[in-house]
């Protein structure tokens, strides 16, 4: 409402209040000369708000003054119980609008609380909705894709068992190149996945003591640390920490292939794991390793999705077993980082992660 619509319905209240205050006078001549322009001030305030009701009760006193209360004609009254009776209108009518102000702004909160509510149900609705359209898609991604992948791997193999003989040198690099480009896929595509179903899953924290699921990730990756002869050595007394067990078990699998794969011959890898307590209730779970280090400058590039140093041809990978590292630290409110310099050998990558006690 304007600023003239708000003193319009100050004006036509009172003047309906003037209209039923003068049909009265006849009863009530000089008695309660401004009861009737109660009733304007609460319309006005109603309807216009605290300005059209303060700008009514202005109005009021100016009307009742001039032709209600003695002497007519004149903004002065005669009696000193008038100046009280106006002084009184106006304490009440100030009341009245105050008390209709704050009812008007509980409801105006109320209305909007319940608007936003409401628009927040809709956008958790259609997220909701994205999220399954994208599981989906990521189902039909899974199948569609990998399908034909498995069956270039299936038909590789073949040709390769039952005429392997006869093909020339040639021939058969050629076929070994296709495999190998086809089970690099399936892998990325496998990887993708699983860091899209990282972004999106209910991740609730549990209790999750480290040397456990140092020893499910050890057995996940045992086939990559003993092709490298790698020395695994696990600190005694690691403490627990609040995570989503199966991420975390994951999580440290990556971190455990990265350091025995960035060894370059004929080094003999060494992965030292350990744990430490940090500011506050945070656990500092570290994965230390003899590599080829990471320059300072690309730290924090590595973390991230598709980033890689090295071609596929010196180490192989897909580029996001650390990026996956990265987001389940995130979404287990901790984080993920690496310690690595040009002069010392090695890198040291850690997960920050709260501890058991953030669980309970």
């Amino acid at each position: 409402m304007t600023r003239w619509q708000q003193f319009g319905v100050a004006l036509l209240a009172t003047a309906t209040a003037f209209v039923i205050r003068a049909a009265l006078a006849p009863f009530l001549g000089e008695d309660a000369p401004l009861l009737a322009f109660i009733l304007a001030v609460t319309l006005a305030a109603s309807y216009g708000g605290w300005q059209s009701g303060a700008f009514a009760i202005t109005l009021s006193v100016i009307a009742g003054g001039l032709f209600f209360i003695a002497p007519s004609g004149s903004l002065l009254p005669a009696k000193t119980s008038d100046y009280v009776r106006i002084g009184l209108f106006a304490g009440v009518g100030g009341v009245i609008v105050w008390q209709i102000e704050q009812k008007r702004r509980a409801l105006t909160e109320t209305v909007t609380s319940r608007s936003a509510e409401s628009a927040a149900n809709e956008r958790t609705a259609a997220l909701q909705e994205a999220n399954r359209d994208l599981e989906a898609f990521g189902y039909s991604v899974s199948h569609d894709l990998r399908a034909p992948l498995r069956a270039v791997q299936g038909f590789g193999q073949v040709i390769e068992e039952d005429f392997g003989d006869v093909l020339p040198a040639q021939a058969r690099d050629y076929l070994g190149r296709m495999t190998e480009a086809a089970e690099r896929m399936d892998r990325l595509i496998t990887d993708l996945l699983a860091y899209s179903r990282l972004s999106r899953a209910d991740l609730r924290g549990e209790t999750v003591a480290l040397t456990e699921a140092v020893r499910a990730a050890t057995v996940q990756v045992q086939a990559e640390l003993q092709a490298v002869s790698a020395v695994l050595v696990i600190d005694d007394g690691l403490p627990s920490v609040c995570a989503h067990r199966a991420t975390l078990v994951q999580m440290i699998a990556n971190l455990l292939a990265n350091a025995a794969k960035f060894v370059p011959p004929p080094t003999v890898p060494r992965i030292r794991v350990s744990a430490e307590q940090v500011t506050g209730q945070r656990i500092r779970f570290w994965v230390e390793d003899n590599g080829i280090g990471i320059d300072p400058a690309h730290r924090e590039r590595i973390l991230h999705v598709f980033e890689r140093l090295h071609g596929v041809e010196t180490y192989p990978g897909t580029g996001i077993g650390l990026a996956i590292v990265r987001k389940g630290a995130e979404r287990m409110n901790g984080l993920a980082g690496v310690e690595s310099g040009k002069t010392t050998p090695g890198s040291r990558f850690f997960i920050e992660l709260p501890g058991d006690d953030c669980c309970h």
